[in-house]
């Protein structure tokens, strides 16, 4: 560990060219951030072994039983059920806290990436027309060039749009969505790892997941990466209760919410989808063809039923069809 630590930040000092209080800060910091990151894999290593060391590692455990149940744990598993519940709402907890902590306050940031131009935007419309916002790189010229927004864009102000007078109010409500689809998407994940491993493994998750504590600054953004985390997790996690169950009136249940979750999840991002083909693969190397069967024209209904939908909505909003055609023939 020392000598990798002596590598880091020998390689750092030999590429920094000029050093001044910003360049020393940021050594500081990473230096701080590599023990905090070194004690932490030790804590989660120290974690792992007692939640599946055996009481007595001379133990001798009968060949015939197959269930890590059946081990003598250091940790018993009422230990683990309580130690499940505590790491569960204190994820739950940090994850939804966490970004109102690195909120930006949006018309006075020099920042012009998606979720500013979205923000500010809408908050300029008040719900109204994208017909009034002016024909400029960061308005409506921003809607026409990313075309894969303006169905977000147009929910982003009819949503937030009774809170446009007040800027500071409209920032706290879009954070706390923001903050809570982020939460729930986190939760559904230590949710699936429950149901595929148990409770020691989803334990673990619990932990990891607080060490990403970093990551959720972005919470405080509403944009399709935040949007969609809830709709991939929740997705994931609905296949797997419906591959495990054995009645066909849960599975039915249960591949329906995750399909509808993951189609809906499509129009933020398209990318939601390799949730879906992931349970087709499965379905298919495994050769459950009964529930394959089921999945398939399933997903071909809500599928064709959303982009009906979401087109209708687009078509609604007749200035960008107009708009976009526009660019389309000056092309």
């Amino acid at each position: 560990m020392i000598g990798l630590f002596i590598l880091i930040n020998g390689i750092a000092v030999s590429i920094t060219k000029s050093w001044n209080s910003d360049h020393i800060i940021a050594l500081v910091l990473g230096n701080l951030l590599l023990v905090a990151a070194y004690f932490y894999f030790i804590g989660i290593f120290r974690l792992s072994k007692k939640l599946f060391a055996p009481k007595n590692e001379m133990e001798i455990i009968d060949e015939s039983v197959s269930k890590i149940e059946s081990k003598s744990f250091l940790l018993t598993d009422l230990s683990v059920k309580k130690y499940y519940q505590i790491s569960f709402w204190a994820v739950a907890l940090v994850t939804f806290i966490l970004p109102f902590l690195f909120m930006i306050h949006v018309p006075d940031s020099k920042h012009a990436w998606d979720y500013f131009v979205i923000f500010n935007s809408t908050t300029e419309l008040h719900g109204q027309s994208f017909g009034l916002l002016p024909e400029t790189a960061s308005r409506l010229g921003y809607f026409l060039r990313y075309p894969n927004n303006q169905f977000l864009g147009i929910l982003f102000n009819q949503i937030f749009s009774p809170f446009a007078e007040n800027v500071l109010l409209k920032m706290w409500v879009v954070t706390a969505v923001s903050a809570l689809l982020t939460s729930l998407g986190v939760l559904a994940g230590t949710l699936s790892v429950k149901a595929l491993s148990g409770k020691r493994h989803a334990i673990l998750y619990n932990v990891c997941a607080l060490g990403f504590l970093p990551f959720y600054v972005y919470g405080a953004q509403l944009y399709s990466d935040t949007i969609t985390l809830p709709f991939v997790s929740f997705g994931l996690l609905f296949f797997i209760y419906a591959i495990k169950s054995d009645k066909l009136n849960r599975q039915i249940l249960w591949y329906f919410l995750a399909t509808l979750l993951t189609v809906l999840g499509y129009e933020f991002k398209p990318t939601v989808l390799i949730v879906l083909i992931a349970a087709l693969v499965f379905l298919g190397l495994n050769k459950k063809w009964k529930q394959l069967l089921l999945l398939i024209p399933m997903f071909a209904l809500l599928f064709v039923g959303d982009i009906s939908w979401s087109k209708q909505q687009l078509r609604q909003s007749l200035l960008f069809h107009r708009k976009q055609m526009n660019v389309i023939i000056s092309r």
